[in-house]
């Protein structure tokens, strides 16, 4: 699907503002905007780190626009290429898979060993391609997916900015539009992890994407009415 540039400036930034908020951190949907539309600081004394976590999904989004444009699969590589550029700066450690064994803060189930993590995305990626490509609920196998990938964690730190982003692509790329979840989601969305509820997942995805389609037609008709005064003749 194409997109009109507002649109892509607007997910951006909702996108951006959201994973980034679910992670904690504190700035606003405005300054996100002033770092990611118009490649500024805002005036804040915030800890430069959450501006450095905005910052880097502007440069996730660049790949992300690439891989889309040239309508390349999901793959092991994309998937440490997205650690790397959200988590630049941020730790030492970015596009590399763990070393060391974690949990994810709240929900109570084993990820995988780090000795584990190399085969486990391996059949992650193979197995997410299949069943979506052979799936008639396509959202549903991404709701699927992502539940999977968070439940082998297989970063250090950033599991859940990059498995949102997979996600991202991943809905465009098989359903044409974006899934975002959105921060007062944040609870929510935290239970269907902790559950592995892909119902509720889907559920949670689809009212996002509903959203998402409706500003997709908004930007198209904003469009219309930008080109159509351009050409308005000078009197």
């Amino acid at each position: 699907m194409n997109y009109t540039q507002n649109f892509i400036d607007g997910l951006i930034v909702r996108f951006t503002y959201n994973s980034t908020a679910i992670e904690g951190n504190t700035l606003s949907i405005q300054e996100n905007k002033e770092i990611l539309l118009k490649g500024k600081m805002p005036n804040s004394n915030k800890d430069i780190r959450e501006f450095y976590e905005v910052e880097n999904h502007l440069y996730a989004f660049n790949l992300l626009d690439k891989v889309l444009l040239n309508n390349e699969d999901l793959s092991l590589n994309l998937v440490l290429d997205f650690h790397k550029l959200l988590l630049d700066r941020l730790v030492h450690d970015a596009g590399v898979f763990k070393t060391s064994s974690n949990s994810i803060t709240g929900i109570d189930f084993p990820t995988s060993k780090p000795e584990h993590v190399y085969h486990d995305i391996k059949q992650w990626v193979d197995n997410t391609i299949y069943l979506i490509e052979h799936s008639d609920d396509k959202l549903k196998e991404i709701a699927y997916s992502h539940i999977q990938f968070e439940k082998i964690h297989p970063f250090a730190d950033g599991n859940g900015r990059t498995g949102r982003m997979l996600m991202l692509f991943l809905a465009i790329k098989y359903t044409d539009y974006p899934a975002i979840i959105l921060n007062h989601e944040r609870n929510a969305y935290m239970d269907y992890l902790a559950n592995q509820d892909v119902e509720g997942l889907t559920n949670l995805l689809e009212k996002t994407q509903e959203v998402e389609k409706l500003y997709v037609e908004i930007s198209k008709i904003t469009n219309t009415f930008r080109e159509a005064y351009q050409k308005k003749p000078v009197s």
